[in-house]
């Protein structure tokens, strides 16, 4: 009975479909945000390839800038972003470290 049931709906055109779950807004990591392209969408289709730029004042310290939505879930984000700045104490890309050079020139 059952296969002939799946028979009939396929003669009569109705099929049993999977929709791909789609991605909300992704949320980078620290001292980054989505590129212009990005900013304003709130809902992404599955495939959806999207891309970080890391802050005014932070520059890459590597890894791809792009992630993409897969059944509902981001790839992980595997960009860095470190501060611009130098730093008198490690680690450098914690921003509670991070002070410009010309404040230190100034200070001494």
């Amino acid at each position: 009975m059952g296969i002939t049931a799946l028979f009939l709906l396929s003669v009569l055109g109705f099929a049993i479909t999977a929709e791909a779950q789609s991605c909300s807004k992704p949320v980078g990591e620290a001292n980054m945000s989505l590129k212009d392209d990005f900013i304003n969408q709130d809902t992404f289709v599955n495939g959806a390839v999207v891309s970080f730029a890391c802050n005014p004042g932070y520059t890459s310290a590597g890894g791809s800038s792009k992630i993409t939505c897969s059944a509902g879930v981001w790839s992980p984000v595997q960009l860095r972003c470190e501060s611009e700045y130098y730093c008198l104490i490690t680690p450098c890309n914690s921003t509670a470290c991070s002070i410009p050079i010309i404040l230190l020139t100034i200070l001494s």
